[in-house]
């Protein structure tokens, strides 16, 4: 944008904003930026571009973070341009070391930082936005900011009982702050950590102590609520998946086709559109449909594009789709380089879940190319991984489906 040409941190601190007035209206420009954000995105747009443009003409204020978070966030999502929100992304925290703003950091590190840097590293400023949101009693964003570390310690691989653990306080709290709309989006995510942990009946299905899939979706369509459905669909074909239920995760992947738009650029798009291409790999083996291959064909060309930019969280991720691919194709030689390559990725940069898949998946392949000593090995080594992440379910689901 040409107004933003030249501006610099330094030329921005140099005018204070005094004027009330002004002040007033920046301060409601960031309350309606946070509603429009579920709403209306061009809304979003026209309210942070005047929020930042006040802040250049009068000087800034505590809001003028916001404004410029919400340009690095915009610039990510919508405008595909990572390296540009990145830029406004660090340009915003040396703006908070001058006026220090809880809400910001759960645009910077749910929208802008996990585009490039690795999720580890975005959980615990995201944790100190929620503990400091319960200081000064912003019970919303304390809320929001709970629910982005616990969805961010589940896509970065930590030990589930500590995110289940975490989870459970925070639904102590939900009651006494009001808060039973935030609580809602990380229904779906409870579950299917309790599935993992092999705390359900049906470890394929959203049924359980947290929520009813059935109930859950009734509500949420109810109340319009895009969020918190498509959530639901993640959530529900990446446990189907997990579990070997692929008709039902193949329904999802389907249902949530509209997922990458509504998660408005955050890690989740990046993990439906994984879970996408692995189903639709799957699905064209077994039934070889050319649609299968196209829709696989295309989650690896989104995923190339994650990885370019956030190497350390996706390479790995976009290594196992090829491999997966090349796969169907009978690409012998080069599925092995891409499975070796996934399994070796994830484990260097920490991510035990997905290490945990390529193993499995790894597996299948070797024992469908009758290298069965391999397979075995590798059949033990994802179980083992999966205990290591915490998914007693999903161990006990491949000692009980073994095919050795």
């Amino acid at each position: 944008s040409l107004m933003l040409e030249g501006v610099t941190v330094d030329s921005l601190m140099n005018k204070i904003a005094r004027d009330k007035q002004i002040i007033m209206v920046m301060e409601i420009l960031e309350l309606l930026c946070n509603y429009a954000f579920y709403v209306n995105l061009l809304l979003l747009r026209l309210f942070t571009f005047r929020l930042i443009q006040l802040s250049i003409r009068h000087g800034v204020c505590a809001s003028t973070a916001y404004g410029f978070g919400g340009y690095g966030a915009l610039l990510c999502s919508v405008y595909h341009d990572v390296k540009g929100g990145n830029k406004y992304g660090k340009l915003t925290l040396k703006i908070m070391d001058f006026h220090q703003r809880c809400r910001v950091t759960s645009i910077l590190y749910g929208y802008v930082f996990p585009r490039i840097e690795h999720l580890s590293l975005c959980q615990e400023p995201i944790l100190k936005a929620y503990h400091e949101s319960i200081k000064i009693r912003d019970t919303e964003f304390a809320m929001l900011n709970a629910g982005l570390f616990s969805t961010l310690s589940f896509q970065g691989g930590r030990e589930l009982s500590f995110t289940n653990k975490f989870l459970d306080n925070i639904g102590k709290l939900v009651k006494e702050y009001k808060q039973e709309s935030s609580w809602q989006l990380v229904l779906p995510l409870k579950q299917a950590i309790l599935n993992l942990m092999g705390e359900a009946d049906n470890p394929a299905r959203l049924e359980g102590g947290a929520m009813s899939f059935k109930e859950y979706l009734s509500v949420v369509k109810e109340n319009h609520n895009m969020q918190a459905l498509h959530r639901l669909y993640l959530y529900q074909m990446r446990v189907a998946y997990i579990f070997g239920d692929l008709e039902l995760a193949a329904k999802m992947a389907k249902e949530s086709h509209a997922a990458e738009t509504i998660f408005h650029g955050k890690f989740e798009a990046c993990e439906y559109i994984f879970y996408s291409g692995l189903i639709s790999c799957v699905k064209a083996r077994k039934i070889n449909e050319s649609k299968w291959e196209t829709y696989a064909k295309e989650c690896i060309k989104k995923m190339e594009k994650w990885a370019e930019d956030a190497p350390c969280n996706c390479e790995h991720k976009l290594h196992l789709l090829e491999a997966e691919l090349y796969f169907f194709k009978g690409t012998t030689n080069k599925a092995i380089d891409k499975y070796e390559s996934a399994i070796l990725l994830s484990g260097r940069n920490g991510f035990i879940q997905d290490q945990a898949i390529s193993y499995e998946r790894a597996s299948i392949f070797y024992l469908e190319n009758r290298n069965d000593s391999r397979a075995s090995n590798y059949y033990g080594k994802a179980h083992n991984a999966y205990l290591d992440w915490g998914a007693k379910g999903k161990a006990i689901h491949l000692c009980e489906n073994s095919p050795f």
